[in-house]
């Protein structure tokens, strides 16, 4: 899961933090479980275009186009 960094600089102010790094140093961390499904996901919908909604496969299709 991605968080806003307007989110993480609410959580510094909140615990008063004076650095934003020492938030997401101390704090953030993504579980292999994790990692491996985001990877899986990203795979399927990037590369194999599997589970896609027609808006999500159109913008996909218009990235890898940029990128050649």
């Amino acid at each position: 899961m991605c968080v806003p960094l307007s989110d993480i600089k609410a959580v510094q102010g909140d615990s008063g933090h004076a650095q934003v790094n020492m938030i997401t140093d101390a704090y953030s961390h993504i579980p292999d479980d994790d990692q491996r499904k985001n990877a899986e996901l990203f795979k399927e919908a990037f590369y194999e275009k599997k589970n896609l909604n027609p808006e999500r496969r159109a913008l996909l299709n218009s990235l890898a186009k940029t990128m050649k």
